[in-house]
């Protein structure tokens, strides 16, 4: 992917129909989503699906594993109802070694004809920003889509709790020891804080004078999250 020319972005029909027809070899996660399985179900309607692997990523056992067992049991229903086999599914955990992915993701590029949709509507962020990135210094890679579908929407509870200690995400931490110096910083602000403010009153002092809050679905984070805007900005300003 080294010499890739041109990044277009839009709707999947509309992509699609700009670029020769190819098949293509789809990978995704299944989840407890429904959204998950929106980009294998499109594509094997055209006809354009040559292989399709799916990780599943399980967490660790939480108060919620019997409602998520049942989902994924859903989804599963849905994915042989498309695919016809359960077979190309790979179980991962959460917190896996990144080496484990990461040969997971070299056979999966050897075994395609390197047309690749990678779909990342519901792949942990520490999952699908290290198989992009994988992807795009492939040279067997020939042709990437990266493919996401926004839900219906959001449930009205918390998205996600009990988070871990804020740390990089697995291959993009520093390569040297002493790292150096942050000169811009671009904080995405999510529905969640996730310790946020507390971290930025650890590293106040290492903080560079540029930085940029980036705020997803605006209208709707300004107005149910903006209590959190307003601790960043005493933190910070």
């Amino acid at each position: 992917m080294a010499g890739l020319k041109l990044r277009p972005w839009g709707l999947l029909n509309w992509l699609l129909s700009k670029i020769p027809d190819l098949e293509w070899s789809i990978l995704g996660c299944l989840s407890t989503e429904e959204r998950c399985l929106a980009t294998l179900d499109y594509m094997s309607s055209r006809g354009a699906i040559k292989t399709n692997v799916f990780l599943q990523v399980l967490d660790q056992d939480v108060i919620y594993s019997d409602i998520s067992e049942k989902l994924y049991n859903a989804r599963l229903k849905d994915f042989i109802k498309i695919t016809g086999t359960d077979e190309c599914i790979e179980k991962h955990t959460l917190f896996e070694k990144t080496y484990i992915l990461h040969n997971t993701i070299k056979k999966y590029i050897d075994k395609s004809d390197g047309n690749i949709i990678v779909d990342i509507s519901s792949f942990p962020k520490r999952y699908f920003f290290p198989i992009i990135r994988w992807m795009l210094l492939s040279a067997d890679v020939h042709n990437l889509l990266v493919t996401y579908t926004v839900p219906f929407k959001y449930c009205q509870g918390p998205l996600a709790e009990d988070p871990q200690q804020w740390l990089h995400i697995p291959t993009f931490g520093p390569t040297g020891y002493p790292s150096s110096d942050v000169e811009v910083a671009f904080i995405g602000v999510g529905f969640l804080p996730f310790g946020l403010p507390e971290l930025l009153k650890m590293i106040i002092a290492m903080l560079p004078s540029n930085f940029s809050f980036l705020f997803h679905q605006v209208h709707l984070t300004i107005r149910e999250h903006g209590s959190l805007f307003i601790k960043l900005s005493n933190i910070t300003l």
